[in-house]
């Protein structure tokens, strides 16, 4: 089932894919995503832009909640309803961005079992190649169901 969601991702969200975020693993308690080194993920002094850093994260965030919700995907509408980044310091390299959920896969479905909606955190972490923490961000994601 993960795979079916990895290459759902890989294809539903086409910025993400563009700027060259690849989902590595996912389950239904987080995912790991990488953004290759890339010319054009770079800024002006050279190192990867912080918008790059911002859709790895943002990308991690959103395959770790498919992850959590992969039973119930098809039936819910999610979107983020807020993020916050910070940079901790310059990123250089191939990154790779670890994503938590802030509560079990089971509460989240759960609770839109009952209110037909759920609002919840993912915590992202963003490492360099020498396994520094560059960037962090906290998503908080709302889903709605779709379907009766």
């Amino acid at each position: 089932m993960f795979d079916f969601v990895v290459a759902h991702l890989q294809t539903s969200v086409p910025f993400a894919s563009y700027v060259g975020v690849e989902i590595v693993t996912l389950d239904d308690q987080g995912a790991v995503a990488r953004l290759p080194e890339k010319a054009e993920c770079l800024n002006h002094i050279g190192s990867v832009h912080a918008g790059a850093l911002f859709t790895l994260a943002e990308a991690a965030s959103g395959a770790a909640m498919a992850g959590a919700l992969a039973p119930v995907l098809m039936e819910i509408r999610p979107t983020v309803a807020d993020s916050t980044i910070t940079y901790l310091q310059v990123a250089r390299g191939a990154l790779e961005a670890k994503a938590r959920m802030g509560i079990t896969a089971s509460e989240i479905r759960q609770e839109i079992s009952q209110n037909g909606r759920a609002r919840f955190p993912v915590q992202v972490s963003i490492f360099d190649t020498e396994k520094r923490e560059v960037a962090n961000m906290d998503v908080h994601w709302h889903v709605k169901k779709t379907t009766a």
